[in-house]
Order: structure tokens, then sequence, then C-alpha cells
């Protein structure tokens, strides 16, 4: 046994009442942003959240219209979590919509044993339309918006009372890259994912990974090679699954109408 004199950043942490934050990266496409109008009585009811599930305010600190990006990099602007997300991209779009974060949010509170001191950062990073090609492969826009939002969100000079840990990454994508030539979504898809485990702030080969199966609506997408004739939104899911089944940190969600 010996005793130590406690830090200045462990004596913050426990004036503050909250011993740390779980934080969950939502990355992808319009699903991710908000696909179904919000359903009265259960998208607005938070009252599992107890006002412990906040949401990084990103397109407020990262401007996408503008190169380079007008990143704010001296405040991290957080608000309690509730729909519509603020991902980056307008708001006008996903206005009165809802992803799927909320359902895992309340799953994760019910059923992980977060401790009650604990609370849960969202960080969203979707956008509508967007694929491999012309947004998520490294170097291109929302790849690098992930980046610099991470950067900020576990910057422990900004936040010197707070303990950030990266716990989930949630992902839906596939319909904007199925009418793309030569794809190869499960190629694409570890392209980034290894770059994000190499570069993405507190991201690593550990952090569990959810993929959500893309909506079944684009099966009249098909693909002609030869005499094969194969429907884009099954090469897709195909690939979900062999990532699901070859990676045992991914963890694939089936979804209807997603």
């Amino acid at each position: 046994m010996y005793n130590r004199k406690i830090t200045d950043h462990e004596r913050a942490m426990l004036n503050s009442g909250v011993i740390g934050y779980d934080v969950i990266l939502l990355v992808g496409q319009s699903n991710m942003t908000g696909e179904d109008h919000i359903v009265e009585g259960i998208d607005d009811d938070y009252s599992l959240h107890n006002n412990r599930v906040y949401q990084y305010e990103t397109k407020a600190n990262i401007d996408i219209t503008t190169a380079p990006y007008d990143y704010n990099g001296t405040t991290n602007v957080m608000s309690l979590a509730t729909g519509p997300l603020d991902h980056p991209q307008a708001a006008a779009l996903v206005a009165t919509k809802m992803g799927p974060w909320k359902t895992f949010v309340d799953d994760y509170i019910r059923y992980s044993d977060i401790p009650f001191r604990k609370n849960i950062l969202i960080v969203p990073l979707a956008a509508g339309g967007s694929s491999f090609q012309n947004k998520w492969n490294p170097g291109l826009i929302n790849y690098e918006i992930a980046l610099k939002a991470m950067d900020q969100v576990m910057n422990e000079s900004l936040n010197p009372s707070k303990s950030y840990k990266v716990t989930t990454m949630l992902f839906n994508m596939g319909e904007a890259d199925i009418s793309l030539l030569n794809m190869d979504f499960k190629t694409d898809f570890m392209r980034t994912y290894n770059s994000f485990v190499s570069n993405l702030n507190g991201f690593d080969a550990n952090v569990p990974v959810v993929l959500t199966q893309i909506s079944g609506e684009y099966e009249h997408i098909r693909y002609i090679n030869g005499a094969t004739n194969v429907s884009m939104q099954e090469v897709v899911t195909t690939a979900l699954v062999e990532l699901a089944d070859e990676n045992s940190i991914f963890e694939l969600a089936l979804t209807d109408g997603l």
C-alpha cells in the first residue's frame, strides 16, 4: 500500500461529478443522419438518457463548404443529444428524421453496465449521398472531417476535466456505392477503416464497429457481367457479411427498411 497526491486532472474529474464519456461515432450516409420520420412518443422519448447523452456539434465546428475547412480549434461545442443531430450537412435535410443512433444508445444504457456517473458523447459524421469514392476514402472531405472532429473531441487541453474513450463506431453506407463502376465495397471499407485505425484520434483496432445492412429497395439495380446478373444491393450485403465473419471486432446488424 502506498499514498500519492491526486493529480489536477483527477481532482477536476471528481469535482465535475462526471467520470468521463463513452464516445460513439456515427459514420456513413443519409440513413445514419436520419431515414424515417420521428415517431412521437418513441423517437422523442429521452427519459432513459437522464441528461447523460450529449452530441458534439460537428456542423457548428467544421464548415464543409470551404477549403481548407473552417475548423474551430479553440471551442469544444457540446449539447444534449436530441434529434436531429448536428451532422456535417444541411440541417433541413434531416429536420424531421431519426437515424439509428437513439435505438443503439437506449440499448447501450440498458445493457452495457455503463457507470451512472459516466456520460455518452455522440459524434455525428455522416452525410447524405456519400460513398467511399466521393467522400470517405482517405483524404476526401468526410474522412478529413472525421479526423478534425476527433482531434478536437480528444484534445485534453480543451477538456481538462473530462475523460473520453471511443467505445463504438456505427456504420451505414452502400446505397451510393452500388451505382459506381469498379466498386469493391469490401476493399474500400477496409482501406478507410485501416486508415482510421492509424489516424483517427481515439480510434483503434479494438473499438467495435457495428455494420448495418442497407435497404432492400435497391434490389433492382443490377450488374451485368457476361451471363451473370446480380443485385448490387446483394453484392454490398455479401461484403458486409464477409467483413463481420472475418473480423471479430465487426458486428452486422440486420435491418428492415433502413
